[in-house]
C-alpha cells in the first residue's frame, strides 16, 4: 500500500488517498488506529522512558505527515505539535517542570476520547452511506449494516480508553503504597535509632520502629517483581521506574 496523500479539513473531516492495499484493513484504520495509539500513550505515559520513547515515535510520525500533507491545515498542526512538543521536552530535561509524562497522557486521552464521541457522531447518531463503516459493510460477509458496525467499534474504543486507565490507577495506588510505607519506614527507623521517643532501645523486639520496618518488608515482598527489580536500581523516589503523577 502506498499512501499518496493525506488531508484534514477544518471542520474535523479529512481524507487519506492510497494507492493498493488490503480494502477492509483501510476502512476502519482511522478509527481504530485512533484508539489504538491512545491506548498506547495512556500505558506510555506511566513512566518517564516509556513517555521519552512515546514522544520520539510521536515527533518522528509528526514529520512524516509533514512531507505527505496536502493542505495547510495539516501542515499547521504538525508543526505547532511539533514546536509544543519540542518545548516540552526542552522543559523536561533542563528545568523542574517536568510535564513530559502529563503531555503524553493528554494526547492518548485525547485521542480515546474524541475517537468514541467522533465515531458515535458520524457512525450511530446518523447515517452516511459514503462512510467508512458503510463501505466496509458492502465488501464484510457479516450481516452488520454500518450502524452496527459503528456500535462494534464504539465498544472497542471504550474498552481500549477504560482499561487502560484502569492499569495506570491501579499502578497509581499500589505505587503510591509501595512510597508510603517506604517514608513511614525511614522515619520510625531514624526515631528509634537516635531520638528514640518511644523509650525502647532501637533494636529491641518491642521497638515500633523495628515492627515497622518489618511491616515495610512484609508489605513490599507482596508488590510485584517489577517494583521491586525497579527499586534497587533506581536512584532513590525519582528513578522508580512504574511511578506516576508523583
Amino acid at each position: 500500500m502506498q499512501v499518496e496523500g493525506i488531508q484534514v479539513h477544518a471542520n474535523e473531516g479529512g481524507v487519506t488517498q492510497t494507492r493498493g492495499g488490503v480494502y477492509w484493513l483501510i476502512l476502519p484504520a482511522g478509527y481504530l488506529g485512533s484508539s489504538f495509539w491512545g491506548m498506547v500513550f495512556i500505558l506510555a505515559s506511566t513512566n518517564l522512558l516509556t513517555a521519552r520513547i512515546a514522544a520520539g515515535c510521536f515527533a518522528v510520525a509528526l514529520i512524516v505527515v509533514l512531507f505527505v500533507a496536502k493542505n495547510w491545515t495539516l501542515r499547521g498542526l504538525c508543526i505547532g505539535f511539533l514546536i509544543c512538543l519540542a518545548i516540552i521536552w526542552v522543559l523536561q530535561e533542563t528545568t523542574k517542570v517536568r510535564i513530559l509524562r502529563y503531555f503524553i497522557l493528554f494526547m492518548g486521552v485525547m485521542n480515546s476520547l474524541f475517537s468514541v464521541y467522533d465515531i458515535y457522531d458520524d457512525l450511530i447518531s446518523r447515517r452516511v452511506h459514503s462512510s467508512d463503516a458503510e463501505k466496509f459493510a458492502e465488501i464484510c460477509p457479516c450481516p452488520c449494516n454500518g450502524v452496527g458496525w459503528g456500535v462494534i467499534w464504539e465498544l472497542y474504543h471504550l474498552y481500549s480508553l477504560l482499561e487502560p486507565c484502569t492499569l495506570d490507577l491501579l499502578s497509581y495506588l499500589e505505587t503510591s503504597q509501595f512510597h508510603k510505607l517506604r517514608r513511614k519506614s525511614f522515619a520510625c527507623k531514624e526515631n528509634g535509632a537516635f531520638t528514640n521517643n518511644y523509650g525502647h532501645h532501637p533494636h529491641s523486639r518491642d521497638d515500633p520502629s523495628t515492627n515497622m520496618e518489618k511491616e515495610f518488608v512484609s508489605n513490599a515482598s507482596r508488590l510485584p517483581n517489577s517494583f521491586r527489580e525497579t527499586q534497587r536500581s533506581s536512584r532513590g523516589v525519582e528513578g522508580l521506574g512504574f511511578k506516576l503523577f508523583l
